[in-house]
């Protein structure tokens, strides 16, 4: 957040400098070109004067704008990597208001160990803050006050552990998936990993099961529009010829 801030506030600034830059030197042209004696030695001396001052002008434009293209290529290899979005790693500089979220729910926690929800909207505020290794001990420790497994909680505890394995569907979390299954066929966020897990996949059959059978939950609140157009997605990859 802050780097990002920091390098639009530097773009800002070269584009305002290349701005008064340009305006400067034209004044300065002009200022050259009205300051000769008489109207021939004027006319004379302000040609030469101002074929210097607009090739020194185009080089200080150059300049600037190499500048500006080497600081924006910079910046986009520090912060614009979109090409990694689906090896993204677990994030440990957390943002300071999501910072903030996380040490609230600690503290309802400390206070009400008991309270099952302080413990989910604790362990989902880690998910959010990729703190996911945390996000799972806290859901363990949900699943010892509960007197059965939940379907509910098991989801998102796989997904914890799929995000902290760094997107890899292990034996360990297939085997979670398959207890909340267990449980609970229609679970939100249990058909939500696998169905996302097999299209990032290329398996778009096994995502279309997957969301055609959470669009079965009645019980769980989810945007049920968004769920018809990944469907539609994935039928639209089925049905693309392979060149």
């Amino acid at each position: 957040m802050n780097t990002l801030l920091i390098s639009f506030t530097f773009i800002i600034f070269c584009l305002i400098t290349i701005t008064l830059g340009h305006h400067t030197l034209y004044g300065i042209n002009n200022s050259l070109f009205l300051s000769g004696n008489d109207g021939s030695t004027c006319l004379q001396n302000g040609n030469e004067k101002k074929s210097v001052s607009s090739k020194g002008n185009f080089i200080f434009v150059v300049a600037i704008n190499l500048i500006m293209i080497i600081s924006i290529f910079c910046i986009y290899s520090s912060i614009g990597r979109h090409y990694e979005i689906d090896f993204a790693r677990p994030e440990t500089n957390v943002d300071y208001l999501l910072a903030a979220k996380i040490n609230k729910n600690i503290r309802t926690v400390d206070e009400q160990p008991s309270n099952q929800i302080a413990l989910v909207n604790l362990s989902q505020s880690q998910m959010d803050g990729g703190l996911y290794m945390a996000a799972i001990q806290t859901l363990d420790s949900l699943l010892l006050l509960l007197t059965g497994e939940d379907a509910e909680v098991l989801g998102l505890k796989a997904t914890a552990m799929y995000y902290r394995d760094d997107r890899t569907m292990t034996m360990e979390t297939s085997l979670v998936i398959a207890r909340a299954l267990a449980l609970n066929n229609e679970e939100l966020n249990t058909r939500l990993l696998v169905a996302n897990h097999a299209f990032l996949n290329g398996h778009y059959q096994e995502a279309i099961d997957s969301w055609t059978a959470l669009l079965n939950n009645k019980v769980q609140y989810f945007n049920r529009d968004s769920i018809d157009f990944a469907i539609n997605k994935a039928y639209a990859k089925i049905k693309k010829p392979i060149n």
